[in-house]
């Protein structure tokens, strides 16, 4: 995935706010165990953040291929990142 603030007309300096942000706010303070934050403006990519957990017990992080199959090319691709995650 090509992540490309400046195209799509954002700071990255401003983008890596939020992810302090949501750690500090949501994570840290046990509010949530883990966020995927993805922004994306005039058909780019801007901000492509996974923080946290995805599963508390077995401290897994939070990863692209768990929740987000639209942006990949296809199913197969999906399914195949799936596989190597586990």
């Amino acid at each position: 995935m090509n992540i490309n603030p400046k195209a799509a007309g954002l700071s990255p300096a401003r983008l890596a706010t939020l992810d302090r942000f949501v750690q500090t706010r949501y994570i840290d303070a046990g509010k949530i165990a883990g966020a995927l934050t993805v922004i994306a403006r005039r058909g780019e990519v801007a901000h492509f953040s996974p923080l946290g957990l995805a599963d508390v017990e077995r401290k897994t992080p939070v990863r692209e291929a768990y929740y987000l199959p639209a942006l990949l090319d296809d199913e197969a691709t999906y399914q195949r990142r799936l596989h190597d995650l586990s």
